[in-house]
């Protein structure tokens, strides 16, 4: 299989960075903010105040479920669909083993944990356009690659 073109790689990012907002907008708008301020006008329409304590736990419930939810997908993404992130699956672009096997979930969180490192985002790209093989830092350190 042929490298994947670096455009097509930040397209797929792109994709998965529009889905990882949309979790964090789902489970901090819907059960973090939505599910408190229900409890509140539960609360007043009940007339039991003490009720309105349990919108902060819903809060943070959702703020939780949110940063899991944008960790887990963020490092772990690559290991879904045999090597494919929803980004990459959409463009038909598939992540490999040096040997040509679909990435697993160890070397998605290899290639993926370089990101952790502030400013690591514009390394990453730089890398897509002057490595001869288009490698990225984490596909180094994974043994992986990015094929259409």
């Amino acid at each position: 299989m042929a490298k994947a073109s670096p455009v097509k790689r930040i397209l797929a990012y792109l994709v998965d960075y529009v889905l990882v907002l949309c979790m964090v907008i789902l489970f901090m708008g819907v059960i973090g903010f939505g599910g408190s301020f229900l409890m509140g006008m539960l609360a007043a329409a009940l007339r039991m105040g003490f009720l309105a304590v349990l919108a902060f736990p819903l809060v943070m419930i959702g703020g939780a479920l949110s940063v899991i939810c944008m960790v887990g997908y963020s490092l772990f993404k690559d290991g879904l669909f045999g090597g494919r992130s929803f980004g990459k699956k959409l463009l038909k672009l598939k992540v490999v083993t040096k040997e040509g096997k679909p990435c697993d979930y160890v070397k998605s969180l290899l290639r993926n944990i370089v990101y952790i490192i502030p400013f690591m985002l514009f390394v990453e790209l730089i890398m897509l356009f002057v490595d001869k093989d288009g490698e990225r830092i984490g596909d180094k350190i994974a043994g992986t690659r990015v094929e259409e």
